[in-house]
């Protein structure tokens, strides 16, 4: 008797067996779409990022580089005019539209700050128009130099002619501040507004 008790007790029940298949499956969905498929959608998310981005800064600096057209007279106009017609936001757009996944990128807050600057530049008055697109290319060499956009990424999402033609680009900016700081730095230590002797 006490043997049959004794087996009938080591044997699972059916409702604790089944419940605990119901609660392994739930958590192995949960697992299976926090870590598959946000990853999944976290990847098309930074690509489309990644391109957009690259493909604003190649629209500005074309810009800003483009001669304007002999036939108007407002120069600063007619290239904010060029800006309207190459900077498109897409990637902001679609980014937005799926904030669950946009807030878990790391890029998040350099992203929000770069089409910030890029709607800057079409929206404040024509005058500004050198100003804040030497300043967005700047502050976007800034954060790729930093790591905060990563260059694998952009080697990754671009084609490899562009993936490198963005990022010598992004060296040419940094050698141009450097330059610009060191040209400052000299000119403040031959006016006499920097002690040598206490610059370590």
């Amino acid at each position: 008797m006490l043997h049959e008790i004794l087996k009938f007790l080591s044997q699972p029940l059916g409702w604790f067996s089944t419940t605990f298949s119901i609660i392994m499956g739930m958590f192995v969905g949960f697992i299976g779409k926090f870590f598959v498929d946000d990853f999944g959608r976290r990847y098309v998310m930074r690509r489309v990022l990644y391109i957009d981005l690259a493909q604003m800064f190649f629209a500005v600096e074309m810009t800003m580089n483009e001669k304007p057209s002999p036939i108007h007279s407002d120069t600063m106009l007619w290239r904010q005019g060029q800006f309207r017609d190459r900077l498109f936001f897409h990637g902001e757009q679609y980014c937005l539209s799926n904030p669950e996944i946009y807030i878990q990128l790391r890029e998040r807050f350099a992203s929000m700050t770069l089409y910030q600057r890029f709607h800057k530049i079409l929206d404040d008055p024509a005058d500004a128009v050198l100003f804040n697109a030497e300043k967005t290319t700047r502050i976007f060499a800034l954060y790729v130099q930093e790591g905060v956009l990563r260059r694998i990424y952009f080697r990754w999402f671009l084609r490899w002619s562009l993936a490198k033609n963005l990022l010598r680009k992004i060296d040419d900016i940094r050698t141009q501040n450097e330059e610009f700081l060191k040209h400052i730095y000299d000119k403040a230590k031959a006016n006499g507004s920097i002690d040598s002797s206490t610059v370590q």
